[in-house]
């Protein structure tokens, strides 16, 4: 099972609401969500689709950044509202050192429907007997482990048959020019040895990574972010960065740069890019359209998940 973790932006909802149907089809796609918006209307959208296409999924009720990092109330009425008692829901638990368990607690048992809950394991939280306590009141579908040290010590307290690897292979560079200077770098191998080392699942931060920016600006440099399965089933990624980096008056023009070098590259090797997302680059450059920097994220996230798909489905 592979559970991509996104954050709940506008580009990375719609991402998931255009593969619902591929993922309730595999059944081997389960998205975790963290609310980061005030504005819900995209989130509820995606929800509706996930809903209609059977796809299991998590929310995570306690966000740790975004809008509702520090007032978690909207999102359980969010849940109680527009999830109510889908069955293949799971409810998110971030737990990491400072977290109030007699807070989260509240929360979980005001919903007006039981769900199971995943947990992801951010950090390590420094109350083993309340933790052990929270855990055996509640039915826990996955446990998340963003750092394998955790587990260890957690290890009389976890259920083995639900461990989840949670993992950030993007290598998050300063600036979009800067991905020029290793445009082809190893990625993950996850997905080929997870059940060896003892776990159910594996997750990762998909083609974006794990630090949160909430602004948006015009970027000098246009970088589009493509994985592909190499050698021996390990998951590369690939950067096509924009030539003309000066300043940041043409963001269609250095699009069109990246563009063209992806069309170039995924047209020799087309076997590794057959996927829904390239089509739509394709469409791009055969029609010289700018869809936005957000559809551009949009496309590299569902490239990602396309191929986790064609590999697990195998």
């Amino acid at each position: 099972m592979y559970l991509p973790y996104l954050r709940g932006k506008q580009f990375e909802l719609i991402a998931l609401r255009e593969l619902a149907e591929s993922m309730g089809e595999t059944g081997v796609i389960h998205p975790v969500i963290e609310p980061v918006k005030e504005s819900i209307s995209t989130l509820r959208l995606t929800v509706e689709q996930l809903k209609e296409h059977n796809v299991t999924f998590t929310i995570i009720i306690n966000p740790d950044v975004g809008d509702f990092s520090d007032d978690h109330l909207p999102v359980a009425e969010f849940i109680d509202e527009y999830v109510v008692d889908y069955n293949e829901f799971n409810v998110g638990v971030l737990l990491q050192q400072n977290t109030d368990l007699g807070i989260l607690e509240a929360y979980l048992n005001n919903l007006e429907h039981d769900y199971s809950i995943n947990v992801i394991h951010k950090g390590r939280f420094p109350d083993m007997d309340w933790l052990q306590n929270f855990l055996e009141q509640q039915s826990v579908g996955y446990n998340l482990f963003r750092d394998p040290t955790v587990i260890r010590r957690y290890r009389r307290l976890i259920d083995n048959t639900t461990k989840v690897i949670l993992s950030d292979p993007f290598n998050t560079q300063p600036t979009n020019a800067d991905y020029a200077n290793n445009t082809d770098e190893f990625f993950s191998d996850e997905h080929n040895f997870y059940e060896e080392d003892g776990f159910l699942g594996f997750s990762d931060y998909v083609t974006i990574g794990e630090d949160y920016s909430d602004g948006g600006f015009a970027p000098y440099a246009v970088a589009i972010h493509l994985t592909y399965e190499k050698d021996k089933g390990q998951i590369w990624i690939r950067h096509f960065v924009s030539d003309t980096n000066e300043d940041y008056t043409d963001v269609p023009g250095t699009y069109s740069e990246a563009l063209k070098k992806l069309i170039e590259y995924i047209d020799i090797h087309q076997e590794k890019f057959n996927t829904v997302a390239c089509n739509e680059f394709r469409e791009h450059y055969r029609t010289g359209h700018y869809p936005g920097l957000g559809s551009v994220k949009k496309l590299s996230i569902k490239h990602h998940i396309e191929l986790i798909t064609s590999i697990l489905t195998r």
